[in-house]
């Protein structure tokens, strides 16, 4: 569960109780038990990258095999500029 804040708009901050609180709430277990997370977080990454790389191949694939070479090039095209391959295709999150 999130820690309740409060924010007074009248200085436009956070009261400093509340930062101390969500700060203590940010340290996740896996950062304080001493693992890697340098060489986890390029682990996922280098994965999220060939994922990325594997989904634009496979719609190229699929597109040649059904319509054709030309078609194969432009659902690839499509593929890579497609808004929810490039806003979310280089996330590598810990949820």
């Amino acid at each position: 569960m999130v820690p309740v804040c409060q924010f007074d708009p009248a200085r436009g901050e956070i009261g400093r109780p509340c930062v101390d609180r969500l700060r203590g709430f940010l340290q996740l277990p896996h950062f304080r038990l001493g693992n890697p997370v340098d060489r986890m977080m390029n682990a996922a990454r280098l994965m999220i990258a060939l994922t990325g790389a594997a989904t634009a191949w496979l719609t190229w694939r699929w597109a040649r095999g059904l319509f054709g070479e030309r078609a194969g090039w432009v659902a690839l095209v499509l593929a890579v500029f497609c808004p929810a391959l490039l806003a979310h295709g280089g996330l590598a999150t810990s949820d």
